[in-house]
């Protein structure tokens, strides 16, 4: 991991002028943004500033561009606010395949097939943590390089709920989850937050999901049954984190902005799920598990 101790004020020099920089890129996605002109935001010699910021963010200066670039693409082919073709000319593509193709090579399916189904982007935030909130996360038991593990199939049944990003788990539908069961003098030891990229719209950052458990199916009563959502969460190996569940929004803005940018594991995004152990005392951490698979190329 490439960020130096926060007592190292040169780090922090650096983290401020690259984060000057992204707040410029987001401004001008419209403009053409060359590595001579983005070097200047930070007042750095060109080949110099590469090399920071791509200490900093893990990726490529230009590389960022595009992807962001990419991303208000898909922004503007799901609000409608342009054809194919006017939105790739507008971001500085010269012709309407290079378009499509960078498009599909970022997001897996061509602008056409994007606008058809909708809802195949889930995290695309602009910026990286900085250092002391990343030292402030490795405190108190989160870790910040996860666990690898293999996890078998998981037949679960629970209630959905509609969660918009930004907002704090919904704690009501816990609530209903574990009342209905303890009204058929069944306990739970372990809640399950489960939400799926299909179901997240871009637009609206809202996330449908589910609150579960995962019980045989022959100890629930049918009138209980009757009540609930069954789905399962396939078998595969998953990256799985420990956090603080007050560090909720740092724990998340670290793992989608960071760790996936250097890791050699890939995140497919199919799903994200969440396990809380439950006890008699207050529930201070949970875990937060990612499906992986190994990064062929960096």
């Amino acid at each position: 991991m490439p960020f130096i101790k926060s007592s190292n004020s040169a780090v922090y020099d650096h983290l401020e002028r690259v984060f000057n920089t992204i707040q410029f890129i987001e401004k001008n996605l419209l403009e053409t943004l060359n590595i001579g002109t983005l070097a200047k935001t930070a007042c750095y010699a060109p080949f110099h500033y590469q090399r920071v910021f791509r200490e900093i963010t893990g990726l490529n200066l230009i590389e960022y561009v595009r992807k962001r670039k990419l991303t208000f693409a898909a922004h503007s082919i799901l609000s409608h606010s342009g054809n194919m073709t006017e939105i790739g000319c507008k971001l500085g593509f010269e012709t309407q395949s290079s378009f499509g193709r960078a498009f599909k090579s970022q997001y897996g399916v061509s602008p056409l097939l994007y606008k058809a189904n909708g809802k195949n982007i889930w995290y695309n935030d602009t910026e990286v943590l900085k250092d002391r909130q990343i030292e402030y996360m490795s405190t108190g038991g989160v870790t910040l390089l996860p666990e690898i593990v293999f996890e078998p199939r998981k037949v679960l049944y629970g209630i959905k709920f509609e969660q918009f990003s930004g907002q704090k788990t919904n704690r009501e539908k816990r609530h209903e989850l574990r009342a209905l069961f303890e009204s058929f003098n069944l306990r739970i030891d372990k809640l399950y937050q489960v939400e799926f990229s299909n179901d997240f719209d871009v637009l609206s950052k809202k996330a449908i999901g589910y609150i579960a458990v995962n019980f045989e199916k022959r100890f629930l009563p049918e009138a209980l049954l009757n009540q609930l959502h069954e789905f399962e969460i396939p078998e595969g190996t998953v990256a799985r984190f420990t956090r603080r569940i007050t560090d909720d929004y740092w724990a998340q803005r670290y793992i989608f902005e960071n760790w996936t940018r250097k890791t050699d594991h890939l995140p497919t995004y199919a799903f994200v799920y969440y396990e809380k152990q439950l006890g008699s005392g207050p529930v201070t951490t949970d875990t937060i598990s990612i499906p992986i698979q190994l990064r062929l190329t960096r």
